[in-house]
């Protein structure tokens, strides 16, 4: 295979990747087949299956493909790692809100998580998504504890438990916004549902969990 006509195979791949995102979430993973996709990818059904054999390894393909939420905010809307840990937990919160409110496909790609999939093997799982995507609970977790340290947020809070508030938090926060559109709005309100986290955070009474 040429070097132009490998690139050209790659473009095509990505395409019905894309492609693929928008049904999924329009769809539900279960409506959708590998012909619904190639129609309106507008190729051949021996062009989607020469990139994937089966609807499964499109899927997982998917979640490989995508970076870590985190690593897609921009170098100017970080904190220097280690300077403030909880204006740097806050930063990373509401750009991560800001990223998934402002793109159609984060969007599309977490609309699939919480509503438009029924998760079975050899599927990857929607913890093994979160954790490669969103919300990683080793990293969240070392993150408290940093604030804790720095006195940031109560000594007594339990990283593990708070970092699995966090993620329902979140899942509840996501879940709402698509399911009632229109009821607030995500990017502007962003700033607002962090800081109300912060403060379940300093208030929460884990001696007693």
């Amino acid at each position: 295979m040429s070097r132009k006509t490998k690139i050209e195979s790659l473009k095509t791949k990505m395409h019905l990747l894309d492609v693929a995102i928008e049904e999924f979430s329009t769809r539900g993973y279960a409506a959708t087949t590998l012909m619904d996709i190639a129609g309106s990818a507008g190729v051949t059904r021996g062009a989607i299956y020469w990139h994937f054999e089966s609807k499964t390894e499109l899927f997982n393909e998917i979640w490989y493909r995508e970076k870590p939420i985190y690593s897609q905010i921009k170098g100017d809307e970080l904190i220097l790692p280690g300077s403030n840990p909880l204006a740097e937990l806050k930063n990373l919160l509401i750009n991560g809100i800001k990223l998934v409110a402002a793109e159609p496909k984060q969007r599309d790609l977490i609309n699939i998580i919480l509503h438009k999939c029924e998760f079975t093997q050899p599927m990857l799982s929607s913890q093994d998504i979160r954790k490669m995507i969103y919300i990683n609970h080793q990293r969240m977790e070392m993150m408290l504890d940093a604030c804790k340290d720095r006195e940031q947020l109560p000594a007594s809070l339990n990283s593990k438990q708070s970092a699995d508030l966090i993620c329902a938090y979140f899942t509840g926060v996501f879940g709402n916004w698509l399911a009632y559109p229109g009821v607030f709005n995500l990017y502007r309100d962003a700033e607002r549902i962090v800081s109300q986290l912060i403060y379940m955070l300093n208030y929460t009474d884990n001696d007693h969990v």
